[in-house]
C-alpha cells in the first residue's frame, strides 16, 4: 500500500481507510445528535417489522397458502403492528409510561392503517398482475414481496416525520439538532 508516491502507508493509516472503520465511524457520529440517533433507531425498528411482516407474509401466503395476498398482507400487518408501535414508542423516541391516547395512541394507529391501505391496494394490484400474466405462485409471492418492499420505502419517510411529531416532547424543536449538523 502507497501513501504518496512511493511511500508505504502506515498501519495506523491504512486502518482509518478501511470500509468497515469508515462504517463504524460513521454510525458513532450519527449516534451524537438525538435527531440522527431516532432516524439511526427507526430505520433499525423498520428494519425488524418489516422483514417479520414478509416472513409472515411469505408463510401463510407463500409456503402454507392459507389465504390470497390481501388478507395475508393484512394478517402480517396485524402481527407485527402492535410490537412496531413499542418499539417506536419505547426506543426510538423514549416515550415510557402509560401511552396517551389522543396525542400517541390514535394517531399511531391512523398512520399505520393509512400505510395497510397503501399496502393493501399494492398487495391487490400483485393479486391482479399476478392472474392476468398466469404467474406461477412462487412468482407471485415474490411479486407480492416486491411490491410491499417498494410501498414500505415510500411510506417510510412519511411515516418518521409523523412519528417525531406525535411523539417529541412539547418543547423539543422539530428536527433542531440535524440542522445544527
Amino acid at each position: 500500500m502507497l501513501d504518496a508516491p512511493g511511500m508505504l502507508k502506515t498501519p495506523q493509516r491504512a486502518e482509518e481507510e478501511c470500509p468497515s472503520n469508515k462504517a463504524l465511524t460513521l454510525l458513532a457520529s450519527v449516534n451524537r445528535t438525538p435527531s440522527l440517533r431516532r432516524i439511526l433507531r427507526f430505520t433499525l425498528v423498520s428494519a425488524v417489522c418489516v422483514p417479520a411482516s414478509f416472513a409472515v407474509i411469505f408463510l401463510v401466503y407463500g409456503v402454507l397458502r392459507l389465504w390470497t395476498e390481501v388478507p395475508s398482507t393484512l394478517f402480517a400487518f396485524v402481527i407485527t403492528g402492535i410490537p412496531s408501535y413499542y418499539l417506536n414508542r419505547r426506543w426510538v423516541w423514549g416515550r415510557s409510561g402509560r401511552s396517551h391516547l389522543t396525542r400517541e395512541v390514535i394517531p399511531f394507529w391512523i398512520v399505520s392503517l393509512v400505510a395497510l391501505a397503501a399496502s393493501l391496494v399494492s398487495a391487490a394490484e400483485a393479486r391482479r398482475l399476478g392472474i392476468s400474466h398466469h404467474l406461477s405462485h412462487g412468482i407471485r409471492t415474490l411479486l407480492l414481496l416486491a411490491t410491499l418492499v417498494a410501498t414500505s420505502g415510500v411510506l417510510w419517510v412519511a411515516k418518521y416525520i409523523l412519528f417525531h411529531l406525535m411523539f417529541r416532547t412539547v418543547d423539543e424543536p422539530f428536527l433542531a439538532e440535524a440542522d445544527a449538523l
